[in-house]
């Protein structure tokens, strides 16, 4: 998921690029291009975006014989604010974020484990629990 504040998406650099490096390790890559409900005059609000990250991870879950993918290995990378989505999808999985009543929402969407690049203080949760997937933290020296 690029990063953007929900104004704007980092679509090249921090999504097609980075599928691109991880393709060329071999790693199957997606990226989301969710709707910003910060932006001037959008007409979304958080709910929706929320439902762009529920939606994705369970078409990748649903589809998972298809594209030839272990879903004990389906990961989620965010980059800055967007750790708000990683969070949503990690520790609210269980919540309601239907697009539309249809059978994909009930599949199952919480991914095996994180990357969480440059991740801003108020995505991160209060409490983690004991059952929180495995996490590679990235930061930088300017980070707070």
């Amino acid at each position: 998921m690029p990063r953007g504040c929900f104004t704007a998406l980092v679509y090249n650099a921090e999504g097609i690029d980075a599928a691109k490096f991880l393709n060329n390790l071999g790693i199957t890559a997606f990226v989301l291009k969710y709707r910003l409900f910060r932006e001037k005059n959008s007409p979304y609000i958080e709910e929706n975006t929320k439902q762009d990250v529920f939606r994705a991870i369970r078409l990748i879950e649903n589809n998972t014989r298809m594209l030839d993918i272990d879903t004990a290995k389906i990961d989620i990378m965010e980059f800055s604010a967007r750790g708000e989505l990683a969070s949503w999808l990690l520790y609210h999985c269980n919540e309601v974020h239907n697009v539309q009543n249809a059978y994909i929402d009930s599949v199952y969407a919480r991914p095996a484990f994180q990357i969480l690049i440059y991740l801003r203080p108020l995505a991160a949760p209060k409490i983690i629990s004991n059952n929180a997937p495995p996490t590679f933290l990235l930061a930088s020296n300017n980070d707070t």
